[in-house]
């Protein structure tokens, strides 16, 4: 089971989304494209039987998405302040991995850069 996910940004900063609790701030609502994304495939049909022989394939880029809530306690945490440390992990066109942290396995990296960060004023 996902337990955790840690962003980590250009500068090696480290943002950490536990998905049990909210010690974080933030609280991870969903992740999506997490599932192993679509394949090309390249084929050649054959003269004399019937279908075709494959070639090679490639894995599609995929989107990973993360849905989070604000979880402000008004001291040290506001809306505004949890907004702008996002900011600082998901900035558009910046290099970010996300480590993904399992229970009872190791942990998985993935490397991306960032399309888009939508947060509501």
């Amino acid at each position: 089971m996902l337990t955790r996910v840690d962003v980590i940004n250009e500068r090696g900063e480290s943002l950490s989304l536990p998905l049990q609790g909210n010690m974080s701030g933030y609280q991870v609502k969903d992740i999506e494209g997490l599932d192993p994304g679509t394949a090309s495939l390249s084929d050649s049909p054959t003269a004399l039987l019937p279908g075709s022989d494959y070639i090679t394939g490639h894995r599609e880029p995929r989107d990973i998405v993360l849905h989070l809530g604000y979880d402000e306690d008004f001291v040290t945490n506001t809306v505004e302040s949890l907004r702008r440390n996002l900011y600082r992990f998901f900035m558009p066109t910046t290099a970010v991995r996300l480590r993904f942290f399992f229970d009872g396995q190791p942990f998985v990296d993935i490397s991306g850069v960032v399309k888009t960060c939508e947060s509501a004023l």
